[in-house]
């Protein structure tokens, strides 16, 4: 199943790739999207949002060359360093999800799974 057809879809995913790659040092407001625990709309770093920004990252780097073609034009690109800074960034986080934010059972969860590894 070819589901990207031609090198604007592949410039898209591009653009999609370096729009997310500063998802690291990026404040939202996690998978809550409520703000701290307080509900005060404050935004921060959150470990759920850092782990999806990692994975995907992660996902993309391994898909390679998306028509096989051996084309760098039809590879998705995705920098090294910013995987590792995610890596970097949930390491000194977890298991807490956020500042404010003590627990989650998805990130206690996710962090089992990482240090299991």
């Amino acid at each position: 199943l070819q589901v990207v057809r031609n090198i604007d879809e592949v410039a898209f995913i591009q653009n999609l790739v370096y729009y997310i790659e500063n998802g690291y040092r990026t404040p939202d407001f996690g998978i809550w999207e409520r703000g701290d625990k307080t509900n005060q709309g404050i935004r921060e770093l959150n470990a759920s949002s850092i782990g999806m920004v990692k994975a995907a990252l992660q996902a993309m780097n391994d898909v390679g060359d998306l028509f096989g073609d051996g084309s760098r034009r039809s590879a998705i690109h995705v920098l090294p360093d910013e995987i590792e800074q995610c890596s970097a960034v949930l390491s000194s986080m977890l298991p807490r999800e956020s500042f404010s934010k003590v627990f989650c059972a998805l990130v206690e969860f996710f962090w089992l799974a990482v240090r299991s590894l």
